[in-house]
């Protein structure tokens, strides 16, 4: 029996008007803006029913209007099948739509993303991101003081006068910023989410365990050597790298 076609799917930079009171959107205008981006890029489906699993705000320094959102959400059965078949040039599709929609001067990575959703390690670590974001904003690398953050793709990029000055992935946050860190995932408010990140922290302790043995391991020989006449170091170890689990580049539509 066939596959079914995937019905988890997940969007970023959904822009959408907030809510008189709130100034954020609600969960009604996050799906109506999600059934008009398919529209506009040019599905036609019939009878699309979208489930908000969860969403939140994408602040931005720059711009006090620019609401922007992420969301991850579910699609009915019958609307997964006519987006699988209809599928072909999407990519192409998203990226006319961004630069006619939003100027071809707006900086890429505040396009709209639409993609398949990547599990709930990967909706942890970005909501943990955001959180460590705002951290920093407020205690660390302070607007008034010139310095600007925001987040692209997995990552959050630190600039100083307009100039690029710092890249922090997820597993940098967490060795140079723990603290920051500890704080953004205990505030996480989904269990799975704290979950997620949790098992991730095991994992990293385990590559920084096994990267400080090979420290010591190379360490001691350097020094054996001292004692040994004319005698050779032995080749290093190979340094343990941290792989961020969300790094990887995310397929597009063209890859159902």
């Amino acid at each position: 029996m066939a596959k079914l076609p995937e019905r988890k799917f997940m969007v970023e930079n959904l822009r959408t008007p907030g809510d008189e009171l709130t100034g954020r959107a609600t969960e009604q205008r996050v799906a109506v803006a999600i059934r008009d981006f398919f529209k506009e890029i040019g599905f036609d489906l019939h009878g699309l029913e979208i489930t908000i699993k969860r969403y939140g705000y994408m602040p931005d320094e720059s711009s006090v209007h620019d609401n922007r959102y992420w969301a991850t959400f579910h699609v009915d059965q019958p609307s997964a099948l006519e987006i699988w078949e209809q599928q072909r040039g999407i990519s192409r599709r998203i990226k006319k739509w961004n630069q006619e929609t939003l100027g071809e001067d707006e900086e890429e990575s505040k396009f709209v993303v639409l993609k398949r959703y990547q599990g709930t390690r990967f909706e942890a670590v970005l909501t943990t991101l955001q959180k460590v974001l705002n951290i920093l904003r407020k205690d660390t690398y302070k607007t008034v003081d010139g310095f600007r953050m925001e987040i692209v793709k997995n990552e959050i990029l630190l600039y100083f006068d307009k100039i690029l000055q710092e890249t922090f992935t997820i597993e940098t946050i967490y060795k140079k910023y723990k603290e920051a860190f500890n704080e953004a995932v205990l505030n996480l408010r989904n269990e799975d989410l704290r979950e997620s990140m949790f098992e991730m922290v095991e994992q990293l302790d385990r590559q920084i365990d096994k990267l400080n043995n090979n420290n010591r391991k190379r360490e001691f020989f350097e020094e054996a050597d001292d004692t040994l006449s004319g005698a050779c170091s032995p080749p290093s170890p190979k340094i343990a790298h941290f792989n961020t689990p969300i790094s990887q580049k995310p397929k597009n539509f063209n890859d159902f």
